[in-house]
């Protein structure tokens, strides 16, 4: 598993720190604002969450650039891997 956040071109550390993680729950979702997800069925379900998350303070106002990149290997050549840049504009 790779982790990897930079704010402004500082790269944050130890984000294996910030899992966070649920306990089973029941939900239902509406199938129609679903895409590709073909077990949604609009009845009750089960559901946990899992994941890194961050926090950050109110930015000042102004450009800020927010990269983040996640993988994690699932063994067997199966990897999953999400990168993402946030070009923000922070008003005053």
């Amino acid at each position: 598993t790779e982790l990897e956040v930079v704010v402004d071109g500082q790269p944050l550390n130890d984000l294996f720190s910030y899992r966070a993680t649920s306990r089973l729950f029941t939900f239902t979702a509406d199938p129609s604002l679903v895409a590709f997800d073909s077990c949604v069925t609009g009845t009750s379900q089960f559901g946990v969450t899992d994941g890194y998350w961050i926090l950050l303070r109110p930015l000042p106002p102004g450009p800020h650039t927010i990269f983040f990149r996640g993988v994690i290997d699932f063994g067997g050549g199966n990897t999953f891997e999400v990168q993402v840049t946030y070009n923000l504009t922070i008003g005053p």
